[in-house]
């Protein structure tokens, strides 16, 4: 049975190892070291994304998660993009060793001035005393609205 008080220092684990891996992601992406972040993810990985962006892709390794990156690091900084900024965080433990993360970001200029707005959620494992993720989809709308229905509709399936 897992206490609340487990339930949140759990919680709180997720959350920065989440933030951990974003900024190892913006410092691979302004540095070119792309194989650093790797170490965030759990092999295979899998990777879920609209019908239009190709829909799913299996991630095998950490050297295949550099290359995807690097595709997407091309794609990032000719639209001016410096930094990814996390909006909004929301953390579930789901059993003593997985959970889910939604989060909402902004890809920013130098300058700071936002370039677009969109959101992901992930799916975590433990892997010995590391949390991994496991899957990652877009998932959510860049409207903010409808990121809060969704926050609130999973906090109701929590209550219930």
């Amino acid at each position: 049975m897992i206490m609340e008080t487990d339930t949140q220092n759990q919680a709180a684990e997720m959350e920065s190892f989440y933030r951990e891996y974003v900024d190892s992601f913006n410092e691979a992406l302004e540095s070119g070291d792309l194989v650093a972040p790797s170490r965030y993810f759990a092999y295979p990985h899998i990777i879920l994304f609209t019908s239009e962006m190709g829909g799913m892709r299996i991630i095998n390794d950490a050297t295949e998660y550099a290359s995807t990156l690097r595709k997407g690091q091309v794609t990032l900084k000719a639209r001016g993009w410096a930094r990814t900024r996390v909006e909004a965080v929301a953390v579930w433990p789901t059993t003593v060793d997985t959970g889910l993360i939604v989060q909402r970001y902004a890809r920013c200029r130098s300058d700071g001035s936002v370039i677009e707005r969109g959101g992901q959620c992930y799916i975590l494992r433990r892997e010995g005393e590391q949390w991994r993720i496991a899957v990652s989809l877009e998932a959510l709308s860049k409207d903010k609205e409808q990121f809060r229905t969704f926050i609130k509709a999973l906090a109701g399936v929590a209550d219930a």
